[in-house]
């Protein structure tokens, strides 16, 4: 793969953690992919398997983290901390 100055790449891992962290939206992220001359991960249509993989394990943290800010993750951190 040649790169050329001014093409514009995305990070999914990165853009994904910011998303699960609350610093973007859903949205943002969509529209940055749109803008993305080169994704890293996904949008490869020859193998979709290392795609499919990645955005299992996003939504996977996504939900876990969604879980731990919860009350009920916050009881739980309680309940382990012996607090």
């Amino acid at each position: 793969i040649s790169t050329k100055i001014g093409t514009k790449y995305m990070y999914e891992d990165a853009a994904w953690r910011n998303h699960i962290k609350g610093y973007m939206t859903m949205e943002q992220l969509e529209n940055l992919k749109k803008k993305a001359d080169f994704l890293f991960v996904c949008g490869d249509s020859d193998d979709p398997e290392p795609e499919k993989y990645f955005l299992r394990k996003m939504h996977k943290n996504k939900i876990r983290a969604k879980l731990s800010r919860s009350l009920i993750g916050r009881f739980l951190r309680r309940i382990i901390k012996g607090k």
